[in-house]
């Protein structure tokens, strides 16, 4: 932040955030969201980076909007099939908040090889070696599925290496 400006914020339903009062969770949606956020804050280009479901989000802006995007990085994103989410959502399980809920019975994980072949942005990948959410072996995917990308793993690290590793983390990214 010294440096640079930073906009932070939860998605809807997720961290500090209430539920999205209409119930919208899909990738498609939160998108939009993004685009409009960045929009009404004056922000035409920016270096993007988003965490696990956040990180989906921000390839998927950077592929298809590669004009709003100079750099972007992910950590431990979602892209690739897990725990049999694809096309279709998998089953929720029990216990969560009614947020939650919703938002896993609309997330899906289609193929993402098309679109993630078009990223052009420069890309940092961070990944924790011992995330147990989206397993490592999803980063060496991402790494080959996009040109020129960058991959820093975290030994002993989890699911969110910004808080897990922050100072590390925060290195990588200022390098």
């Amino acid at each position: 932040a010294p440096n640079n400006r930073v906009v932070r914020f939860d998605l809807a339903g997720h961290g500090l955030s209430d539920a999205d009062p209409k119930g919208r969770y899909d990738a498609g949606t939160r998108v939009r969201h993004v685009l409009a956020l960045m929009k009404r804050l004056g922000i035409n280009k920016a270096t993007l980076a988003g965490n696990s479901y956040g990180g989906l989000l921000a390839w998927r802006i950077a592929a298809d909007y590669p004009k709003l995007v100079d750099r972007w990085i992910l950590v431990d994103s979602a892209a690739f099939s897990i725990t049999g989410v694809t096309d279709e959502p998998a089953p929720v399980p029990p216990g969560n908040g009614p947020a939650l809920v919703a938002h896993l019975e609309q997330f899906t994980l289609p193929a993402p090889e098309a679109q993630l072949a078009r990223i052009t942005a420069p890309t940092l990948i961070i990944w924790g070696s011992k995330d147990h959410v989206v397993p490592l072996e999803q980063s060496y995917r991402l790494r080959d599925a996009i040109k020129g990308s960058e991959l820093v793993v975290y030994e002993g690290v989890g699911h969110a290496p910004q808080e897990e590793a922050s100072a590390a983390s925060l290195a990588t990214v200022r390098q």
